[in-house]
This record gives structure tokens, C-alpha cells and sequence, in this order.
């Protein structure tokens, strides 16, 4: 038993598992009344800039460029983290990844965001448009303009639920962000979509 070669453990440190930690640490801040999560969570958004962050965001430390669902999950932390705190330098490092994620990722002519910003190899050579991560975004674009409002940010968001209204049928269970997302749309963008 004492010759067992050791597993081998993975430390890379991705950005969208780390976005969604973010927000689950900002819900035990407000669920056990205890602000070492909030500590947490800022520690954690500081990481993610110090190391994967270069001009774009990084999936990962090293990484060539962030996928969508990096960007989705990271701008919905830093929201989260920008309401328990109401510190505007979050919500403005949202602001600004939108931004990126509209530039980089957002195709004007499917009218939804990509997966990823650059064509790969072989099967990867092909874009996808994932209805989760696009409807995620939408309600990220749904709170930020709730903080600070911006119609711009809102037709385009309404332009995505268009595109995929088509469609959303087909994705079964998957279609469910789709419909929350639709619902916050109707509701006037102003209640948070988990809470109703």
C-alpha cells in the first residue's frame, strides 16, 4: 500500500467553475449571516484578475482566451458580489467583461453569442451557440440594466430571446434559464428571476 503512486490532481483553476463559486459563496454570505464567505468571494474575484486575466479573460492561467461560459459565470459573480456589497467597482469589472464578451463573442449575424471566440481543429472548426450560456447572459444583461440602465444592452438581450424563441422546444429541460429568462423579459427586468 505504501508504494501506490499518488493520483494525480488537476490544479488548474478555471474561471467559470470559479464565477459560479463566487455567487455560491455570496448566497452563504447571506444565508449563515457570515462574512468570511464575502471575504472569500473577493479573494477569489482578485485571483481570478491576477491570474486570469490578460487583456481578455482566460479560462485558465496561460489559456489562449476565455470561452463563453467563462465570461457568463464571472459577470453573474461579480453582480452578485456588486448587490451583497454595493462596492460599484464590480458591477463596473461587469460592465467592462460585457463589453469584451459583446465584442468578442457575439455574432450579428446569428444574433446570439458564441461558445468561443476562435475556430478550432477538426469538429471544433464549427461554432455553437449554446442556449444556456446565451440565456445566462441575457440575465446578466437583464441586472445589469437594472444597476444602471442601458437600452442598448436591453435590445440586444431582447434580440437574443427572439433569435431563440424558434427554438427553444427542442432543448427539453435545458430550455429552463431560457424561460426564466423570458419571464424576468416580461416582468419588466426588475425582480430577480430566482426569487419570483
Amino acid at each position: 500500500e505504501g508504494n501506490r503512486e499518488k493520483p494525480k490532481i488537476s490544479e488548474v483553476i478555471y474561471t467559470d467553475w470559479n464565477g459560479m463559486m463566487i455567487s455560491a459563496f455570496v448566497d452563504a454570505h447571506y444565508i449563515l449571516a457570515n462574512e468570511y464567505f464575502l471575504r472569500f468571494a473577493r479573494k477569489t474575484i482578485d485571483f481570478i484578475f491576477e491570474n486570469n486575466y490578460e487583456k481578455v479573460l482566460l479560462h485558465y492561467k496561460d489559456a489562449e482566451e476565455g470561452f463563453l461560459s467563462d465570461y457568463v459565470y464571472f459577470i453573474n459573480g461579480l453582480i452578485d458580489m456588486y448587490e451583497a456589497t454595493d462596492d460599484k467597482f464590480y458591477v463596473g469589472k461587469a460592465n467592462k467583461l460585457m463589453e469584451q464578451a459583446i465584442k468578442n463573442l457575439f455574432d450579428k449575424e446569428k444574433y446570439a453569442f458564441r461558445d468561443r471566440m476562435k475556430k478550432g481543429l477538426g469538429i471544433l472548426n464549427m461554432f455553437s451557440y449554446p442556449l444556456i450560456e446565451n440565456s445566462l447572459m441575457v440575465l446578466n444583461i437583464f441586472r445589469l440594466n437594472a444597476i444602471d440602465e442601458n437600452k442598448k444592452l436591453k435590445d440586444l438581450a431582447r434580440g437574443i430571446l427572439m433569435n431563440f424563441s424558434c427554438q427553444y422546444r427542442i432543448y427539453g429541460t435545458f430550455a429552463s434559464y431560457f424561460s426564466i429568462a423570458v419571464d424576468t423579459f416580461l416582468r419588466g427586468e426588475k425582480e430577480d428571476p430566482l426569487v419570483a
